[in-house]
């Protein structure tokens, strides 16, 4: 395959140059240059042409959200954010990803550790630069301000909810002439129309979601439309590490009319609220409506918290009645439980594959069988509302 091509923004010289030697370790990699603050991170966006840029967000003259608004808004361009490990820094990154970035990376405070990045960097920026989907997204050129949309948050006051990411509308390659070469997201398409007659969803007692990269801003396109009178707990299972999940959980409750929390050991599952599994751990649903929340890597689990883990402790006290959404994000976590809630009659929406910002996770579910429909982002609460007889909230 072809390198991805990579600039590295950074104010610190040190990092530049350390992350600039990182990157440059690996061979599918190539660094084309770096920028010492958002200014110069635009200009050179808009020269080189980059892949994959790594932002940083604290910077002078121009600091790392500002940065990315710009670029989403002149040249489209996936941008991972390399953010700090506080509160601080979990809100600003939570912005960041609000105005269009597609990932994030935390980094290192201390000086022996910034070496530690290097496996997540690597792994990130591969991750992002070889998605075919997001890939496609980008030469399209979709500008990032467009459209905004404003809606109320709980107090009744306007509320931004932002612009129109270039992941949010749907896209439809160009299709090639013949059956034999026909996309795969155009098959997976169809496979999923199929079985949206194949049946109706029973009693559902719970929704729990999957999601992961391009979570936080495709998020804000379901949550905030389900009904304050929402007639089920919601769980959440988002790819995030600790401290940044309580933010997103934050800027999703102030968004909603419904209730939105990070989970806590011990929650009792109330109807209309949804529990963000907190970053780093991993959430059960044990008996009587309990939450448990703990610490520690499942060794069988590569994802912590982890959608299977989540998912199958549900199945475990509910059995088939759960509606589960697995939506965008890089892997297969989610395959696993949703599969065997579909076998035991639970009903599955998958994100459609044009509207992910990575699709590997709703992918994998869609070709494990496992998906009774497929529904691209912006249709998702719909479903969702129709499956459980509510209506949709206004915006």
């Amino acid at each position: 395959m072809d390198k991805i091509r990579v600039l590295i923004v950074d104010d610190s010289a040190f990092m530049r140059a350390t992350l600039s030697k990182m990157l440059a370790s690996n061979d599918h990699i190539e660094v084309v240059g770096t920028a010492q603050d958002g200014r110069v991170a635009v200009e050179k966006a808009l020269s080189l042409n980059p892949d994959v840029i790594t932002m940083d967000i604290e910077m002078p003259v121009l600091n790392g959200i500002d940065a990315t608004k710009e670029i989403m808004e002149k040249c489209p361009t996936s941008i991972v954010m390399v953010s700090t490990l506080t509160s601080e820094g979990a809100e600003l990154t939570i912005d960041a990803l609000h105005n269009g970035a597609i990932d994030f990376i935390t980094k290192k405070a201390a000086f022996t550790e910034v070496h530690g990045m290097k496996e997540e960097l690597i792994a990130k920026i591969i991750e992002v630069g070889t998605s075919d989907s997001l890939r496609n997204k980008v030469k399209r050129g979709i500008q990032l301000n467009k459209n905004i949309k404003v809606q109320k948050s709980k107090d009744g006051t306007p509320e931004t909810v932002g612009s129109a990411p270039m992941f949010e509308r749907r896209i439809t390659s160009t299709p090639h002439a013949g059956v034999a070469q026909q996309s795969a997201t155009s098959r997976l398409t169809a496979v999923g129309a199929e079985r949206m007659s194949e049946g109706k969803a029973g009693t559902i007692k719970l929704v729990c979601i999957g999601i992961s990269t391009g979570g936080p801003i495709s998020l804000q396109k379901v949550i905030p439309r389900l009904p304050s009178n929402f007639p089920v707990p919601i769980l959440i299972v988002q790819h995030m590490p600790p401290v940044f999940t309580k933010s997103l959980a934050d800027r999703l409750n102030n968004l909603s009319k419904i209730s939105v929390k990070e989970a806590e050991n011990g929650d009792v599952l109330q109807k209309g609220c949804a529990y963000l599994s907190p970053g780093g751990r991993q959430m059960e649903l044990t008996r009587n409506g309990v939450l448990k929340i703990s610490e520690g890597k499942d060794p069988n689990q590569l994802y912590n918290p982890s959608v299977n883990i989540t998912i199958n402790s549900a199945i475990d006290q509910l059995n088939s009645s759960i509606l589960g959404v697995i939506m965008t994000g890089m892997g297969h976590d989610g395959q696993e439980a949703l599969t065997r809630l579909h076998q035991l009659g639970g009903y599955v929406i998958a994100q459609s594959v044009d509207t992910c910002v990575v699709a590997g996770m709703t992918e994998s579910v869609i070709n494990a069988n496992a998906a009774n429909e497929i529904a691209d982002l912006e249709k998702i609460a719909d479903r969702i509302c129709k499956h459980l007889n509510v209506n949709i909230a206004s915006i």
